[in-house]
């Protein structure tokens, strides 16, 4: 499995509001058919994000096709937060850690537009 990209960023986001949707394509880069158990957020800050879409979990994936995953960064307050995704699948490197980061801060320190 090639996943694209193999981490998140959400950089600074204010905190309580959504950011904007970020995407990871799964791409099944080996020979075999790759069948996906679950997909599961974990780490130290897991309710900070948000899967909104995906077409991953439960899915078999033949060889040179894939899957989504859209995430989303909700801080519910101020300093970096941190998680990952746990993607578990019939691979032998099984399961996959795929890194998410973010920081929230105060709407005070976002310049007026």
């Amino acid at each position: 499995m090639s996943p694209d990209p193999d981490h998140l960023n959400f950089g600074n986001q204010v905190v309580a509001r959504t950011s904007a949707i970020k995407r990871i394509t799964l791409m099944n880069t080996g020979g075999k058919s790759l069948y996906i158990d679950s997909v599961v957020l974990a780490g130290d800050n897991p309710a900070a994000f948000n899967i909104l879409k995906d077409t991953c979990t439960g899915a078999t994936i033949v060889s040179n096709k894939a899957c989504i995953l859209d995430i989303t960064f909700t801080p519910r307050q101020t300093g970096e937060r941190n998680a990952h995704l746990r993607i578990k699948d019939n691979a032998l490197d099984s399961p996959q850690r795929l890194r998410l980061k973010g920081t929230g801060i105060n709407s005070n320190d976002v310049p007026p537009f």
